[in-house]
């Protein structure tokens, strides 16, 4: 069963101020989501939440969520998207693939951040962005398929 210790609920002025940097573009969903679990840590069956990221070349790359981003985390990570800009140059991602303006954190991972597309062509999906070994990766095609495919 998927369960989410210490969960803090966001305050109405933090969700005001989560709707004011994604330019009100964020779904309900996310809004919802983070109101519930922020900074939680989700487990499954009292393990780890983890999930698969995939490589270019289909292979794929297992992780776990250390804990669900809280809003001062969020606020930093939407206005910090150079680290995010460089994987896209380096790693010569295409809009195609992906849209690093659209993507609002949500997790931690113990290397990285996962990401949800909130806007845009890959309105969403969710990315894993390591610390520069990998640059972004796909991890599932909505926010939904990414909490019910449990690994």
């Amino acid at each position: 069963m998927l369960t989410f210790k210490n969960t803090k609920a966001l305050t109405f002025e933090e969700v005001a101020l989560l709707k004011l940097k994604t330019n009100e573009q964020l779904p309900e969903y996310l809004i919802n989501f983070f109101s519930k679990y922020s900074n939680s840590i989700p487990s499954f069956n009292s393990m780890p939440y983890e999930f698969h990221a995939v490589f270019p070349d289909g292979d794929k790359y297992l992780n776990y969520i250390e804990r669900i981003i809280g809003i001062e985390g969020i606020v930093a990570e939407l206005s910090e998207r150079e680290t995010l800009a460089l994987y896209v140059k380096h790693f010569e991602l295409s809009s195609d693939f992906v849209q690093i303006e659209y993507l609002c954190p949500f997790a931690y991972p113990p290397n990285g951040v996962l990401y949800c597309s909130f806007y845009g062509k890959h309105k969403g999906k969710i990315y894993f962005s390591d610390n520069g070994d990998f640059g972004i990766l796909y991890v599932a095609d909505s926010f939904d398929n990414f909490w019910n495919n449990l690994i």
